[in-house]
């Protein structure tokens, strides 16, 4: 069998090879190429894989947040529907949800592939000061106003600063 030296060839292989090497990308979600991939920053868009530590954010009304940052890949706009919800793994009781729209801006990833990004949500979340070293679900899912859509989900570890951490968490 002869290997073909098209480009289109070697950019599908360089795909596959992208692919199966733990991509931060997520997946499609349609058969659109909609995507989006979740991440942190109040200021920029920064990449935040599943397990990593993310700091616990005492806002100024006395709320606790985690900033919460997107890339989104295959939409044409500038506003998108996100529905955000974070709750402690394991504990559905503990959900907090935080829909509505979002204004985003055209943007490239660190490759240089263009997406839209929207940046700094204070994801709220329940009981944070109990939360020290627990795995905090995020799920989040964009909607444009064609009805294409995106998810993606990560589960970080925070990390509550010690003066802010509760004594009376109850085990």
């Amino acid at each position: 069998m002869q290997f073909s030296r098209s480009p289109l060839a070697w950019g599908l292989v360089a795909l596959a090879v992208g692919v199966g090497c733990g991509s931060e990308a997520s997946p499609p979600d349609d058969v659109s190429g909609t995507r989006v991939v979740l991440g942190t920053g109040q200021a920029e868009y920064e990449p935040l894989a599943d397990g990593a530590s993310v700091p616990l954010i005492k806002g100024i009304q006395g709320a606790f947040h985690v900033w919460i940052s997107f890339l989104a890949y295959g939409f044409d706009t500038d506003v998108l529907r996100m529905d955000l919800t974070t709750r402690w793994e394991g504990r559905d009781d503990t959900a907090l949800g935080a829909p509505g729209n979002v204004g985003v801006r055209a943007t490239a990833d660190a490759a240089g592939a263009p997406a839209l990004a929207f940046v700094g949500w204070p994801a709220v979340v329940f009981d944070a000061t109990c939360g020290h070293g627990r795995r905090l679900r995020i799920e989040l899912t964009v909607l444009d106003t064609e009805g294409r859509t995106a998810s993606h989900t990560r589960h970080w570890i925070v990390d509550v600063p010690e003066e802010d951490r509760s004594s009376d968490c109850g085990g």
